[in-house]
């Protein structure tokens, strides 16, 4: 998912499932930020002798992280591509092995155990921020279904098309301008992905061009393959799959699922509902659902932001059941959680600053997400995978 369906989406679905506006700018706020919060290490004061260890929630697109497999299960795989265990409870596994293991899937087992988990913080400060966490990979489990959070032979598809030549290039076109723009603006970043590709295709036994050439179309990561297809909430669209099969997607159907059980999710934490039974809840009604489709459908622009500004102005004018409310998200700079913890208006951070420390920092909303972050992590990591006879890291 994008912008869109993370931010303003999980903003609908909290308001749907009966939280206040304040609780809900929360949630939607931190399911966004964990594909922003891109920076990790140690969170030094200058007027202080304290410090903060952050977590990485997940690497841009052209990122050297990228490259390394212990990134991929410390980012990709406990925040955007859970693994799904071929939808098969704990200690039972899959025939096919352990990349049938570590494929996602939506609404699983082990998602489910990941929602159970977020409830030991429904009473602490953290407690929203972790709710926020738990939804956005939630939601990934429908979008990111079928692909591995890792370089994976599973991830091999082919021929992927809406069957709309024009809207086909139309969406490779904007992916490929923000895919250079980033390049553009990131000439450090390249160095040290073009570095970490030497060190770890030497690793690998391998020449840097093989180890590319693997990386990208052998044994892609995640849905690199079928570019942004899958995270495009208004398209219908195919593929071949790693067996040569032809598998159909129908991404209005998948995200109105998604939203829909996001609404239940939130509504058995709300409850504090430990055993998940999200059956038992009502999800979105169907004039709310007629109002999510229109906006899934309809909003084709393949840029996230420009469909996220949309649903803001659809929900600012009062289309769903909860009424008109004014949502918005700045992730870095002015008017970011990062700014009002440290003063911080910069994208990425090098490693050297420093910042003030007061007391506001412990109860921020930055800290807490982060706090939220390294639990979820480690629940899903260190707890939840294991149950299930998976080890990522």
């Amino acid at each position: 998912m994008q912008i869109d369906g993370h931010h303003a989406g999980t903003y609908v679905a909290a308001r749907l499932a009966g939280f206040a506006h304040g609780e809900a700018q929360t949630i939607a706020y931190a399911a966004q930020y964990v594909d922003d919060a891109t920076n990790d290490g140690l969170i030094e004061f200058s007027n202080s002798s304290f410090l903060y260890a952050r977590t990485a929630s997940a690497h841009r697109m052209i990122d050297a992280g990228n490259l390394l497999e212990i990134q991929n299960h410390l980012a990709w795989l406990p925040f955007h591509f859970l693994p799904g265990n071929d939808l098969l409870p704990a200690g039972e596994h899959p025939s096919g092995g352990e990349q049938h293991q570590l494929a996602c899937h939506p609404d699983s087992p082990v998602a489910r155990d990941m929602l159970r988990h977020s409830l030991t913080d429904r009473n602490s400060l953290r407690g929203l921020h972790r709710l926020g966490i738990a939804m956005h990979v939630y939601a990934d489990t429908f979008s990111h279904q079928g692909f591995v959070g890792a370089m994976s032979p599973l991830n091999r598809i082919s021929k992927a098309t809406s069957g709309d030549a024009a809207l086909d290039r139309h969406i490779r076109k904007a992916t490929e301008r923000q895919l250079f723009a980033r390049i553009w603006c990131k000439s450090r970043a390249i160095v040290s992905f073009l570095t970490t590709l030497f060190v770890v295709a030497c690793h690998a036994h391998k020449s840097p061009v093989r180890f590319a050439l693997d990386f990208f179309r052998h044994d892609p990561l995640g849905h690199a393959a079928g570019g942004c297809f899958p995270d495009l909430p208004f398209l219908v669209w195919q593929f071949h799959n790693a067996e040569n099969l032809p598998i159909h997607r129908d991404n209005p159907a998948i995200y109105l699922d998604a939203l829909n059980m996001m609404v239940r999710a939130m509504s058995a934490w709300r409850a504090g509902d430990y055993t998940m039974a999200l059956e038992k809840y009502p999800g979105m009604s169907a004039a709310d659902t007629s109002i999510a489709r229109k906006l899934f459908c309809g909003l084709k622009d393949p840029r996230g932001e420009v469909r996220h500004a949309q649903w803001c102005e659809a929900i600012r004018a009062g289309l769903f059941s909860f009424g008109s409310a004014d949502v918005h998200y700045v992730a870095k700079g002015a008017g970011s959680w990062k700014a009002a913890a440290l003063g911080s208006c910069r994208d990425k951070d090098r490693r050297f600053e420093t910042y003030v420390y007061s007391a506001d920092f412990l109860h921020s909303h930055w800290k807490l997400f982060h706090d939220a972050a390294q639990a979820h992590r480690n629940d899903v990591v260190h707890d939840i995978l294991p149950n299930y006879g998976i080890c990522a890291a």
